[in-house]
């Protein structure tokens, strides 16, 4: 739902953002080769942001926001509900064509900067608009929808295959 879309700007970036955390995933450090999953039902919570810059991104540029929205987006979720995202998050990042062109978008950058400091008050202002009444699930394990990684992937050195 667009209910509790909310945005925020600082200098050249704008973000948009919307939470829903019905269907929070997590990826286990210390997997026991299992998965478990109710896999994704028809309605469910997402985590949807969208950053755009006046600024005209080179496409490493926006590739790398890319990476920094993800970053700041985890870091996020993380305070509000201990949760690094759900099963149908999404990123969009889009820049202008026509202004300052910038090569780079780290976050000492101004770019990301500003889209770290966007992303996480959209996100919080969309968490408070969609949590005032009712609480976010607990955990992933208490969530309706919730799915942990517990797989083991096999590791091996490239330079010997």
């Amino acid at each position: 739902s667009m209910h509790h879309l909310r945005g925020a700007r600082l200098d050249p970036v704008c973000a948009y953002a919307t939470v829903g955390l019905s269907n929070p995933a997590t990826l286990r450090f210390e997997p026991d080769g299992t998965h478990e999953g109710t896999g994704v039902p028809e309605r469910v919570g997402t985590v949807n942001i969208v950053v755009g810059t006046t600024q005209s991104l080179t496409d490493g540029a926006q590739a790398n926001l890319v990476s920094v929205v993800t970053e700041a987006t985890t870091a996020t979720l993380l305070d509000l509900a201990e949760i690094t995202g759900t099963t149908t998050d999404a990123v969009v990042v889009g820049s202008a064509t026509d202004g300052e062109e910038t090569q780079f978008t780290g976050s000492a950058t101004e770019v990301g900067a500003a889209a770290r400091a966007c992303v996480r008050e959209a996100l919080r202002a969309s968490f408070e608009a969609r949590y005032t009444d009712n609480e976010p699930p607990e955990s992933v394990a208490a969530a309706r929808h919730g799915v942990v990684t517990d797989q083991r992937a096999t590791t091996f050195n490239p330079h010997n295959d």
